[in-house]
């Protein structure tokens, strides 16, 4: 699967989804980066500054939640995820949001600009899956 993310903030959303989510930069050039992961490429492009003048990022970040797509992406460990995602500007909700489905532990979040993403990994008692 591939998925394309206009964001304000490059450099910052690159490290969020490599150092946080563990997808790894593939190719970046002026304006864009992909990111690959096990099954996916996520690309990430620079919204152009005249239009990006006119985005207001607030600090903290404000959850983006009229958008009918929420992209899910597989983590070794949702604590760790947890723990890395305030250092790079995001957010994964608390333990207490988290839930199980279909073998997996899921919980919601948001990136550095505020898009809502969904970590997912193996439910506990569940071998982890090779791929």
């Amino acid at each position: 699967m591939e998925a394309v993310t206009y964001v304000v903030g490059l450099a910052r959303c690159t490290a969020f989804y490599a150092e946080v989510l563990g997808l790894v930069v593939h190719e970046s050039g002026d304006g864009f980066c992909v990111l690959r992961a096990a099954g996916g490429t996520l690309t990430l492009v620079q919204v152009p500054a005249e239009i990006a003048a006119e985005i207001a990022i607030d600090d903290p970040v404000e959850r983006r939640e009229q958008t009918p797509i929420k992209l899910v992406f597989p983590v070794a460990d949702i604590a760790h995820a947890r723990s890395l995602a305030s250092r790079f500007g995001g957010l994964i909700d608390p333990v207490e949001a988290q839930w199980s489905w279909h073998g997996t532990d899921r919980c919601d979040g948001i990136d550095p600009e505020g898009n809502v993403i969904q970590v997912s990994a193996p439910a506990a008692g569940t071998p982890s899956s090779s791929s």
